[in-house]
């Protein structure tokens, strides 16, 4: 998402290679508090970009891997809203993206979210999107059935 807000040139030259190398996906991040990152609460257009972020890799020849957020912290009591918003882009685009995930890390120590947290994030998802073609990843300790 960095890269579609602010350096278009270095998307491309990123995709170019990956595609040379034989990738069909980019692994990406939706949210992260790491240097260059984006999130709901600091980016007026963040929704907008992140489908920006899908149609221009998808444009390229790649599909989107996408670990919506990396912190707790960064969506707070909003997780359930973004959850919606970002089930509902995806619905948009099921032949873009070949993978979901929650949050990264979700049960680290930095992270505050819980099991049935998580696994009600991961279905709320599923029921919004009405999505059966995508992984929806979850790390519990419970298979999450869907």
């Amino acid at each position: 998402p960095w890269a579609v807000k602010n350096n278009i040139g270095y998307l491309h030259r990123m995709t170019d290679w990956a595609v040379q190398s034989g990738m069909n996906y980019v692994r990406w991040f939706g949210a992260h508090d790491w240097e260059g990152g984006l999130s709901p609460d600091n980016t007026p257009d963040y929704f907008a970009v992140m489908e920006h972020t899908i149609t221009a890799l998808a444009s390229r020849g790649l599909r989107s891997q996408i670990t919506l957020f990396s912190r707790y912290s960064m969506v707070g009591n909003k997780d359930e809203e973004y959850i919606r918003q970002w089930s509902d882009i995806i619905n948009n685009h099921k032949n873009e993206v070949c993978l979901v995930e929650i949050a990264n890390e979700w049960n680290h120590l930095d992270n505050g979210w819980s099991d049935s947290e998580i696994r009600n994030l991961g279905i709320m998802f599923r029921e919004r999107g009405k999505i059966k073609n995508i992984e929806l990843r979850n790390y519990t300790t419970t298979p999450l059935s869907m």
